[in-house]
């Protein structure tokens, strides 16, 4: 056999062009391998992605230097990993004359919103390398076009000989089964059974389901099988993968998955697992034994090794499906398996267009696919991998439906396998219904999988002096393993080492005694990754505390889980209640699909639609509707309310157990009845064990450790019965019970997630010296109390008066401090930031004009406070930006940003300043004469309010409506034609107050500049103005810029907390928040919040600029306001989602006009042409 080898390279921004390509040379393969020949395609993909000693690239340019062809795909740009591999294969034939290589560039609609400019500079620099070499590259435009071109090279290449064709005689298999030919002939797979006679006894081929013939039943061997002869099922059916014919004569059968085919006179195949019989009277077994078999038999004298890895398997398994806080009512425990819904992370290249046209709408889509990527998919990508998240959103569940779906394939379970891993990520309600969904992508083989819960892992390291090692994880690992399994942890070891497998570490940021244990956390999973270099490694942890870098793992990608979205949400419902109708029959399929409408609709409801994009509170949202059948909470609280009164049923309440005849007898009294006290007493001793245990708790993620002790004392303390023998007795009840509390590790219990603690704690400050313990814990310690406050706040919702004197106690200060007052302490910033954050929670933050006014003076003093904490030093950029959205619901004060007339400007006189960038071959770096006139640009960019004026006084229609619902005021969602039309109507609303001449416009790419970096020479002072107060400017007296070619509005470094876009904010911020980043001239948000539409156009080619720097400002046609709607308009500033090196001055984006993005938007500037001031 002739085997030419194929290396495809490329960006991983044409994933789905590889696997097309990845598919055709299978399909090549097909027609070809009869010939002789196999195209060996090399992917990047198939390299395992270890430490080691070299570099992972060496290793694929060691296989581009062997291979016969080289195969590059270009879009958008060029990492330096791909030029790295052409300068490697070109050095190889120029040497060698081989490998041939063919480029390809796609010539494709670009997708805006995911664009890098530095890629594309890249991009374009290597086609300039391309035509300086004299290499041909090729265009397509889709991959049927690139299929169809390389085709034809290949063809080429065979007709030239570079191929040659050599016939082997063919061989004719049945992919996972086996195959009879002629008389008498017999084929049994493995575990397969023939019996020439009747069978009176078992059949075990070490299968789960058992069948009993002779009874209204069925054979299902959940592999394929032929039966010869006689088989009475007692007028059932007789199935493998698909029903095949039982009775009579030998019959071909195929079933899939069992591939079983027998062909000739009385002709028997039995695939895997299958069952040849002739007559059948006895029980069959040929699905998965169950787990409790497969550990048993492994404890067995003489058990093999493989004996005793399937039983660490099982008990794996059985460890990950159980969800034990959500049994059904008659005990049986719901399984991860039924009601597992697959998960989003936050992709690379986040963007969200909000479409109006059908090709807006495409291009929407396309983004948003780009944006997210599955949680499984970047676990397949990835090697080592951290999945972030907030508390409840599902990290540790994937983890456990991994680890179960590894286990099951591995077993080859009937339910549980790769398959079910894989299911497609649920659609969206407006998807088209005709698209079949596409399953998740997993490129690697079922992998042995290690669990390791890290709090626990923690837990028993040596003292916090001691550095911790890869040997002491490994040792957690065998200690944890079943006694029955010891003897297993040496072959797991050498598996783990010789092949791989699949560690997955729970709860990174969630070890006790945080701050002592971090680095010898670290240190044990870093060593561990470096030992076990052939496995793949997957780590969970709370968003906030992985991106300190103090809890960063070297070497490991990062992902964020996303939401659910509609279509995750109806997807769990959906499987929740056919699990409880098809599994635990509790419900009628009728009756179990009413209730999934009726809470689908529900989760639609404002109130409920945050709540159910948790995956925690949208569990305990159908387990609520499911115990009562009624409606559901309206509010967090509620939620929270009833889920603890259900949990505390599963923990207080009496244990029944059925006799055989189904007479329920009780086994357990209730705790109440136990200890002779009442439910009350009970519940009011939790809460205050909660808040003690808050209140102790040294790391603030994760539930606290309650000890036996502290828990047996508060519960004793609500009996009125206390014999010394109950208290020891308590240990062995409460050992047993799960629910609201749960035994974790030795002695120790914990709630079920933090937001249980944090409401219970709730629930006892509200009850004990409310609000002044309350108050005075929250503004010294916010980070641990302010859930605990704003739950204590939403219980107390039904009495205004206490929710006024809370807001009182937080923010006691009469008045908010002036401008030029110093600035206030820490505790009276953090009091006024949560006062706010109550009255948003508990719905008073807005006028009522029947709110008594001694009130309304608190709502007023809260408000003015957030104007003041805007600008703070003390708050980090993230709550800053919370008192931006926070003072738009108490109601903005800032005339300048609710009404055009209040409009701000600051003054840019003329004169040079530097424009472009030094290396920069589309915006050279020059000194730019040009704007010899004076003209003023808007302070900040046009807000909400303000084109809800414009949309308001003009009538116009053309705008995405739903903007004008944003209350903080965030401007974006505004197309370049939007932008126009509101520059053309504000000209015309103040025409009788401008200039003659004067008009109001978007700013030209080189005055955004200019306002951004500043001129040569700078005025003093900086001169702000309304239309109302006049464009008069005089200059007291000048100097020179220090930094006439800052990178920055405000230097030539980038200062995080000077600008949003690594802020940790995730949205555009309200104007305010990040005042340390104004420019010279006083211009607040030039970089790194939106981008900004500019006037200046960009030219028809994404990659190729139509006009170049220096920039000419007589060149009409560079800002022609009627340009066709395809040339692409220049934005300029950066956004929220990009990076700081997108938010330097002089960087240059273009958009398509048309475009309404969440991160774009626009400020004006007035000006003629020239503007002269005086």
């Amino acid at each position: 056999m002739l085997t030419k080898s194929i290396f495809l390279a490329s960006s991983s921004e044409l994933k789905e062009d590889r696997q097309e390509f990845e598919i055709f040379i299978a399909r090549k393969n097909k027609a070809w391998v009869d010939q002789g020949v196999f195209l060996k395609l090399i992917l990047w993909e198939d390299f395992l992605d270890v430490m080691s000693q070299t570099r992972l690239q060496d290793e694929y340019n060691q296989a581009i230097g062997e291979c016969d062809l080289f195969v590059m795909l270009f879009f958008t740009k060029v990492g330096p990993y791909t030029e790295e591999e052409f300068e490697t294969a070109f050095g190889q034939f120029k040497a060698t004359h081989k490998p041939f290589i063919f480029t390809y560039f796609k010539d494709a609609p670009i997708h805006t919103g995911s664009i890098n400019e530095d890629d594309v500079m890249s991009l374009l620099a290597f086609k300039k390398k391309l035509k300086a070499l004299g290499h041909f590259a090729t265009a397509y435009k889709n991959i049927d076009a690139l299929k169809s071109h390389f085709n034809q090279q290949l063809d080429k290449l065979a007709a030239s000989g570079f191929i040659e064709f050599k016939p082997e005689p063919s061989e004719k298999t049945v992919p996972g089964g086996v195959m009879a030919h002629g008389p008498e002939a017999k084929a049994v797979g493995p575990r397969g059974v023939i019996v020439g006679g009747d069978n009176t006894d078992n059949i075990n081929t070490g299968t789960q389901t058992r069948i009993n013939i002779g009874t209204q039943t069925y054979i299902d061997t959940g592999g394929g099988a032929h039966v010869r002869g006689n088989v009475n099922t007692g007028g059932g059916n007789f199935i493998g993968h698909n029903q095949i014919g039982s009775q009579g004569s030998a019959k071909k059968a195929q079933a899939d998955g069992g591939s079983v085919i027998a062909q000739g006179k009385r002709a028997r195949a039995a695939s895997q697992r299958g069952v040849v019989a002739s007559t059948v009277s006895g029980p069959i077994v040929t699905g998965d034994t169950t787990y409790q078999t497969i550990i048993h038999q492994a404890t067995q004298s003489g058990a093999r090794a493989g004996d005793l890895r399937r039983a660490y398997l099982a008990w794996l398994s059985t460890q990950a499906n159980d969800l034990p806080l959500f049994t059904s009512d008659s005990g049986a425990p719901v399984q991860l398996s039924s009601v597992y819904t697959a998960l989003l992370t936050q992709g690379h290249d986040a963007s969200e267009a909000y479409p109006h046209t059908a090709g807006e709408r495409l291009l929407a889509r396309a983004d948003r696919d780009t944006a997210r990527q599955s949680a499984l998919e970047a676990l397949d990508q990835e090697q080592y991998l951290v999945l972030m998240g907030g508390p409840g959103s599902g990290k540790t569940t994937f983890l456990n439906f991994v680890t179960l779906c590894m286990a099951g394939e591995v077993l080859s379970h009937a339910t549980t396998h790769l398959k079910l891993l894989c299911t497609p990520i649920p659609p969206e309600p407006d998807d088209n219904a005709n698209k079949e969904p596409r399953p998740q992508r997993w490129t690697h083989p079922a992998l042995l999988p290690v669990r390791v819960v890290l709090r626990d892992f923690a837990a028993n390291l040596p003292t916090a002096d001691h550095p911790a090692s890869a040997d002491d994880l490994w040792n957690h690992i065998v200690k944890q393993l079943p006694d029955q399994l010891q003897r297993y942890a040496d072959d797991l070891q050498a598996e783990l080492l010789g092949q791989g497998g699949l560690i997955l570490l729970d709860g990174l940021d969630e070890v006790p005694d945080v701050l002592q244990r971090r680095e010898q956390v670290k240190q044990a999973v870093q060593g561990f990754a470096s030992i076990y270099r052939g496995c793949r490694f997957l780590v969970t942890s709370r968003t906030y505390a992985y991106q300190r870098q103090d809890w960063k793992l070297d070497g490991f990608a990062e992902r964020e889980l996303l939401r659910f979205t509609r279509g995750q949400i109806e997807r769990f419902i959906d499987a929740w209640y056919a699990h409880m109708a098809q599994d635990l029959f509790r419900l009628t399929n009728e009756d179990a699909q009413a209730r999934a409408k009726v809470l689908k609709y529900a989760t639609q409801r404002t109130e409920l639609r945050e709540l159910a994009e948790r995956p925690l509170l949208l569990t305990l949202m159908v387990r609520l509707q499911t115990k009562g059948g009624g409606s559901l909470p309206e509010n967090r609280e509620e939620l929270y309310a009833q889920s603890v009164e259900m949990l505390l049923d599963e923990w207080e309440g009496l244990k029944l157990r059925r006799t055989a005849s189904g007479q329920p007898i009780v086994i357990e009294p209730s705790l109440s009845e136990w200890l002779n006290a009442s439910r009350e007493n009970i519940r009011r001793e939790l809460d205050k064990l909660a808040y003690t245990a808050h209140l102790n708790q040294p790391s603030l993620v994760g539930t606290a450790d309650i000890h036996q002790s502290d828990l047996i004392a508060a519960l004793m303390a609500a009996s009125t019965d206390q014999p010394d023998t109950k208290f020891v007795r308590l240990e062995e009840y409460l050992r047993d019970r799960a629910g609201l509390l749960a035994s974790h590790g030795e002695k120790l219990y914990q709630f079920p997630h933090r937001s249980f603690q944090e409401y219970l704690a709730a629930c006892h400050l509200g009850r004990v010296d409310f609000p002044d313990t309350l108050s005075r814990r929250v503004k010294t310690d916010p980070n641990r109390w302010r859930e605990v406050t704003l739950l204590a706040a939403i219980r107390s919702k039904d009495t205004p008066s206490a929710i006024w004197e809370l807001v009182e106690e937080l923010c006691t200060q009469q008045e908010a401090p002036a401008e030029d007052a110093p600035e206030p302490n820490n505790e009276a910033q953090w009091g006024a930031l949560l006062a706010a954050q109550v009255l948003r929670e508990t719905g008073l933050s807005t006028y009522d004009p029947a709110l008594q006014q001694r009130h309304e003076n608190k709502r007023q003093r809260v408000r003015n406070w957030q104007v003041r904490l805007l600008r703070s030093s003390m708050l980090p950029a993230r709550e800053r930006a919370l008192a931006g959205d926070l003072l738009a619901r108490l109601g903005d004060p800032r005339s300048h940003l609710l009404d055009v007339e209040h409009l701000r400007f600051a003054a840019v006189p003329r004169g040079p300043f530097w424009m472009g960038e030094q290396g920069d071959e589309n915006a050279e770096l020059h000194c730019n004469t040009a704007l010899d006139y004076d003209y003023w640009i808007a302070q900040a960019p046009v807000t909400v309010a303000q084109f809800r004026q414009f949309v308001i006084s003009s009538g116009y229609q053309k705008h995405d409506a739903g903007r004008l619902l944003d209350l903080e005021n965030r401007s974006v969602r505004v197309s370049w034609y939007d932008a126009q039309a509101f520059c053309a109507w504000l000209s015309h609303f103040w025409r009788e107050r401008l200039p003659e001449g004067w008009r109001v416009d978007l700013p030209s790419e080189a005055e955004w500049e200019k306002a951004a970096r500043g001129g040569v020479r700078l005025p003093v002072p900086v001169q702000v103005t309304t239309v109302g107060q006049g464009f008069s400017f005089v200059a007291a007296k000048w100097r020179d810029n220090p930094l006439p070619q800052r990178a920055y509005p405000w230097g030539d470094e980038f200062v995080s907390d000077n600008a949003n876009c690594n802020a940790n904010v995730n949205a555009v911020s309200t104007p305010g928040c990040f005042e340390r980043g104004r420019s010279l001239y006083g211009c607040e948000d030039l970089s790194g919040n939106i981008w900004e539409w500019t006037r200046s156009l960009w030219g028809r080619d994404w990659v190729e600029p139509e006009f170049r720097y220096p920039y000419d400002s007589n060149d009409v046609n560079r800002e022609r306001l009627e340009a066709d709607d395809d040339v692409l308009r220049v934005v300029r500033g950066g956004s929220w989602r990009s990076s700081p090196d997108l938010a330097r001055c002089a960087v240059r984006y273009r958009l398509h006009p048309a475009l309404r993005l969440n991160f774009s938007g626009f400020r004006v500037v007035l000006r003629s042409a020239p503007v002269r001031l005086r």
